[in-house]
């Protein structure tokens, strides 16, 4: 039995940021990027939506940094290529590589499908989950721009895709299935196969996160979170307590895990136990679409309205929100 200690959203003591640029469709998705600045110690987030915008936010203050214009489509997901450079997958069948202190598109990736997920495997590969009538993971080369081969294992759309480390990902999709491959991370050498799959989950796997080189986490539609060990030197543990759809989890270290899910709840687990440590409940009864860590005592969660509100994780209170960043719900934070 889960012990949960609750949290009930208050107002007080939450400072909500003026002057925000409003987008005038709903979010897609958010997510956390690391283009920390060694001169100026600064560190970033990005969010991007219907509105096929994708929006830099200083992490310390929640101030608009830029807007980055280009996507056609909506944007479903994002992730952090090397300081100052992040990449963005849409809807539109394009992954784009941003400089995000200039604005300026640096590439293109171009896919036959829609883009539901990325993930950057180093500075120079990235892999990108695709949508139904493709239902594979590509993987790219990023200094010559061409495809260095497929991934096929699904039946199904592909929703979400992990780094582990340089030589696994991990994939997980609308079939419910989670696999591990090995890849090659060399233009020479395609080498890949699938070493292990799992079929814990009874309906669609939304999101996946990092715990460390030999574990992770899933979660899905059927409303459980998943912690797997790449090893096989312990069976996979379900961690349950939400009531619908938990659409995104995030890892604070090896032993913390939170989740976010259309049952208005936050959840913060304790990765060791299984137990549920945590429930912070949303504002006037709106889902949670994304969560992710900001800095190393922050973590961002974002609301079915558009609004992303920080959180202390040492009392798991909120110390900011960013009032309609985008206007609409928000579907994902990475």
């Amino acid at each position: 039995m889960d012990v949960c200690i609750t949290v009930q959203w208050s107002g007080d003591g939450v400072r909500s940021l003026d002057k925000l640029l409003q987008a005038k469709l709903r979010v897609k998705c958010l997510s956390v990027a690391y283009p920390v600045s060694k001169k100026h110690n600064l560190a970033y987030f990005a969010s991007g939506g219907l509105d096929k915008l994708l929006k830099v936010w200083y992490a310390k203050t929640g101030i608009l940094y830029k807007t980055l214009k280009g996507h056609t489509s909506l944007i479903a997901c994002i992730d952090s290529v090397k300081e100052g450079v992040i990449a963005s997958g849409s809807h539109d069948k394009t992954t784009r590589v941003w400089n995000i202190h200039t604005g300026d598109c640096l590439y293109v990736l171009t896919d036959p499908t829609e883009v539901c997920g990325i993930s950057v495997i180093n500075q120079n590969i990235i892999a990108t989950a695709l949508c139904t009538g493709a239902n594979i993971v590509n993987v790219w080369d990023l200094d010559t721009r061409k495809k260095l081969y497929g991934l096929s294992g699904h039946s199904n759309t592909v929703w979400t895709v992990l780094r582990i480390s340089d030589k696994q990902v991990v994939s997980g999709g609308a079939d419910g299935v989670i696999n591990v491959w090995e890849i090659s991370t060399s233009f020479l050498r395609k080498k890949h196969k699938k070493l292990k799959s799992w079929s814990e989950h009874t309906d669609w796997v939304l999101s996946v996160c990092y715990i460390s080189e030999t574990k992770f986490a899933s979660c899905g539609s059927d409303n459980v979170i998943v912690i797997y060990d790449v090893r096989d030197k312990q069976e996979p543990m379900v961690l349950q307590g939400h009531v619908d759809d938990v659409n995104s989890i995030t890892s604070i270290n090896e032993s913390t895990l939170v989740s976010c899910s259309r049952d208005e709840t936050v959840r913060v687990w304790d990765i060791r136990t299984g137990e549920c440590i945590k429930i912070i409940t949303s504002p006037g009864r709106l889902g949670w679409k994304g969560v992710s860590v900001v800095d190393h005592n922050r973590v961002a969660c974002g609301l079915m309205n558009g609004d992303i509100i920080v959180f202390d994780t040492s009392d798991w209170t909120p110390v900011r929100t960013l009032s309609k960043a985008h206007v609409g719900e928000i579907y994902w934070i990475h």
